[in-house]
């Protein structure tokens, strides 16, 4: 008898054990709740009627759309990845109708994923958006960084961008827009990976980086694609910790320029860096300053490229420009296929 009392007893231990340890781990769970996930459609009122929307988050049906909507849509979300399931039906061709998922961190709004249509038919397609524990509520880094994508509106629907930075997924793309990017950024070396699909050419499609420094504007990241089929493109540059010294003061603006001809666009790219800091890698054409990356005297440019295919000349130029006054002080053209690294010095006043 005392035999079984000490059996039931024992189980009776275990199993409220069992129950602490489980009700500790959901408990240690919701110590840490969700940003708040947002759900928008935006569209004119003259293509209601003409139009609708289904949306799922995993298993979870959010409802159906068929006018301008702005919905809560955390309590469908879990950490980790969550995947967004639109299934759309237009009658008529309209004008732009587009399906946004964003989240706030902080005081900061971020798109993850939007999804635009205007043509006639019915299509299904989906999306990953990742919760990501332990994402700063606000940058590490020194400015603002923001992703931007153009296209021309005829463009729209015919390609995805996926944009993943330091290997954390930051959304998932097919139309225009900007997204602060800051909050994914560590001090030192990024990287930015671009993959995407488009389903024919199309006129290009360019997605840039870049940081405000004050009232500075630096293009870190310049992607252009307008071939049909999967690409997918690595960058890196590196990002100052908050708190870093400014550059100092110089006599002259720097300036570095990249031209090229847009049938060039996808067969070459360039790793530039100056004293060792990786500032920008690139696919198309940019002109930056570069004042906050050199130092007064001899300073290094380095030079690593790829291109595919022999292309009409691609220019790279740094010059000094005080006033109207503009005198060059390195200079490179490449148009051959292959790899390379190039190496220049060059004076800063």
């Amino acid at each position: 008898m005392r035999k079984s009392h000490f059996k039931k007893a024992l189980i009776a231990i275990v199993f409220i054990f069992l129950f602490l340890v489980g009700s500790q781990a959901v408990f240690a769970e919701s110590n840490e709740s969700l940003p708040p996930y947002q759900l928008k459609i935006g569209a004119d009122s003259g293509t209601f009627g003409k139009w609708e929307i289904e949306v799922w988050v995993g298993k979870k049906y959010v409802g159906k759309f068929t006018k301008v909507t702005n919905k809560d849509i955390t309590p469908y979300m879990k950490w980790g990845k969550n995947i967004i399931t639109v299934s759309s039906k237009w009658k008529e061709n309209t004008s732009r109708v587009e399906l946004t998922v964003g989240v706030k961190h902080g005081k900061k709004w971020m798109t993850t994923m939007n999804y635009v249509q205007m043509k006639k038919g019915a299509e299904v397609r989906k999306f990953p958006v990742v919760a990501y524990k332990g994402l700063p509520s606000s940058p590490v880094v020194q400015g603002q960084y923001v992703m931007k994508i153009s296209c021309d509106s005829g463009m729209l629907g015919l390609w995805t961008i996926w944009l993943h930075i330091n290997d954390k997924l930051v959304g998932v793309y097919n139309g225009w827009g900007s997204v602060d990017v800051s909050n994914y950024l560590k001090p030192g070396k990024n990287i930015v990976k671009v993959s995407g699909k488009w389903k024919k050419e199309t006129y290009p499609v360019k997605l840039t980086i870049g940081g405000h420094t004050g009232k500075k504007w630096r293009t870190v990241v310049n992607f252009a694609n307008r071939k049909p089929g999967k690409i997918a493109k690595k960058f890196s540059f590196d990002a100052r910790p908050l708190g870093g010294e400014d550059s100092s003061s110089f006599e002259n603006n720097h300036i570095l320029k990249v031209s090229a001809d847009s049938d060039t666009l996808g067969k070459w790219e360039m790793e530039i860096s100056i004293n060792g800091e990786t500032i920008q890698t690139l696919t198309a054409p940019t002109s930056i300053e570069i004042n906050d990356f050199m130092k007064k005297g001899k300073n290094t440019l380095v030079i690593k490229g790829k291109w595919t295919k022999d292309t009409s000349p691609v220019k790279l130029t740094i010059g000094a420009r005080k006033g109207k006054k503009w005198r060059t002080l390195a200079n490179f053209v490449r148009n051959k296929k292959g790899s390379f690294t190039k190496k220049f010095l060059f004076i800063g006043k």
